[in-house]
């Protein structure tokens, strides 16, 4: 028997579309860690900078209080309501869990099609048993010839229900397999964005009303020069 040509072609689909969401939770897993480190350089440097404000003069400590501030709502791992608690909040609940669930379906999905494989064989060593009690002439009412038959419809029962199930289910996938990883990526783009949007809000508190302040590329020891030289 010829196996199925567009069951073939389902189950490899399937194998890929499962590839993908498994590189994707590898992806997702490194990509939090070094949104951890990142939250934690951020705070690093905020500190180290309203620390070195502090001992100057109090309006930059006052600034350097406003930065750091502005940076541990964003970034601060501890405070429920902070951008990246949020986001990360988002992110398991929106992301990282609808994928864990689609690959722990996808693996029960597997061990279904093992058992689907197991049906197909008992059906085709059913049918081969039978065939052999045909070519050898038994009448129906033989005993073998019964038991044979039996077998084989009880095979022939058992094949079916799994293997309609799975091709339901292959079927399904099939269908929505792109709009599951559309959505995987609409969202994600609409969790950066407000991520970035709510990051960019609490730092925007912390800037002066108007740029009274000299870039540091024309605080440059060349630049300086002119004040040495006056």
């Amino acid at each position: 028997e010829q196996p199925d040509p567009v069951f073939e072609r389902m189950v490899q689909a399937l194998w890929s579309f499962d590839e993908h969401l498994e590189e994707i939770r590898e992806h997702l897993e490194g990509f939090l860690e070094k949104v951890d480190a990142f939250a934690e350089g951020v705070r690093a440097l905020s500190e180290c900078a309203a620390s070195f404000s502090s001992a100057r003069d109090r309006h930059a400590a006052s600034e350097g209080v406003k930065l750091q501030q502005g940076n541990a709502q964003i970034m601060h791992p501890d405070a429920p309501h902070s951008v990246i608690s949020k986001f990360r909040k988002n992110l398991e609940f929106n992301v990282s869990v609808p994928i864990q669930e689609h690959l722990e379906f996808n693996a029960k999905l597997r061990k279904e099609l093992e058992a689907r494989q197991r049906r197909l064989q008992e059906l085709r060593d059913a049918k081969r048993q039978l065939d052999l009690c045909m070519q050898a002439r038994s009448v129906e009412t033989d005993a073998n010839f019964k038991m044979a038959k039996a077998e084989f419809e009880t095979s022939k029962r058992c094949f079916r229900k799994v293997d309609r199930h799975v091709f339901e289910w292959l079927y399904i996938l099939e269908e929505y397999r792109d709009d599951i990883l559309d959505s995987f990526l609409q969202t994600l783009k609409y969790l950066q964005y407000e991520f970035f949007a709510q990051a960019a809000h609490a730092i925007g508190h912390t800037l002066p009303a108007r740029l009274e302040f000299r870039p540091m590329s024309d605080m440059l020891p060349a630049c300086l020069e002119a004040e040495v030289d006056a």
